[in-house]
């Protein structure tokens, strides 16, 4: 429990006067016996002498302890004491009231620095609710652009999907068209090439050339047959005879060559390849 600086001044106070005003014990004993010695009653007239006698004693026995208490009281230790202990008490309320005056000013630095940090956020709060609305209409417009670019990105995938849809369903009736209508063969002249074990497309012609050796007749988009001319010279046979299968005779001795059976290709990429040879038979 904490005791204030003023009460204990007042208490110290109080201590001290008490100790002052406190009477001398010596003195009144003195005056106690003069006047006993006075008031003393005379029982006889003999007496009388030395009633006066002690009176006089008396009186002058009073002077002396007057003075002897004057003496006593002219050095008080209680004085002395209790004048230290207001001085002490005075110091400590001066100390007092100066930790107190220290607080306050420190309580009043805080108090103000409060209020500045009070009206500091009063202004950025005043500055957030004036900025308030046109944040949300930002975010707003933002949150709006982002929903329109992302329908606008699912339509977009829409209608390539779409249009995906329609090509692959083009092709497929187109596959189908073909596949109902029937096949055209085309025919076409072409020499042996070694080089692609065939007959290479740039070199095909649909008319007869002097150095044609095979006649090519399409079966499908990718599949044909192949059959020797019937004027071949035997020059011109030597040059094919990569291409044919002699199933009968000699290419050594023979009149004329009869073809067997055709010879089977397939289109791979630039030429006509050789499948199964041409099958022939030299008589």
């Amino acid at each position: 429990m904490k005791i204030r600086f003023s009460h204990l001044t007042l208490l110290v106070l109080s201590v001290a006067f008490c100790s002052f005003a406190a009477p001398d014990n010596k003195e009144s004993d003195g005056q106690d016996t003069a006047k006993a010695a006075v008031t003393q009653p005379s029982y006889s007239s003999d007496s009388s002498d030395v009633q006066h006698a002690a009176a006089a004693k008396a009186k002058k026995a009073q002077p002396a302890n007057k003075k002897e208490g004057e003496t006593t009281r002219s050095i008080p230790i209680d004085l002395i004491l209790s004048g230290l202990a207001l001085v002490a008490a005075v110091a400590a309320y001066l100390l007092g009231q100066k930790s107190l005056r220290s607080q306050r000013r420190y309580l009043d630095d805080r108090i103000d620095q409060r209020k500045a940090q009070l009206l500091e956020l009063d202004g950025r709060v005043s500055r957030i609710e004036k900025d308030i609305p046109g944040r949300v209409r930002a975010v707003l417009q933002e949150q709006q652009d982002l929903f329109m670019a992302e329908q606008e990105r699912k339509m977009q995938a829409l209608r390539e999907e779409a249009a995906a849809r329609e090509e692959e369903i083009r092709r497929q009736q187109e596959a189908l068209e073909e596949a109902s209508k029937p096949y055209v063969s085309k025919t076409y002249y072409a020499t042996y090439k070694e080089s692609v074990k065939g007959f290479a497309l740039d070199f095909l012609t649909e008319d007869k050339k002097p150095k044609s050796t095979v006649v090519i007749k399409t079966l499908s988009d990718d599949t044909a047959e192949f059959s020797l001319v019937s004027d071949l010279t035997p020059t011109a046979f030597r040059g094919i005879l990569e291409a044919c299968e002699i199933v009968k005779g000699s290419q050594e001795s023979y009149n004329v060559i009869e073809q067997v059976e055709p010879g089977q290709l397939k289109l791979d990429d630039d030429a006509w390849v050789i499948v199964s040879k041409v099958k022939i038979a030299c008589v």
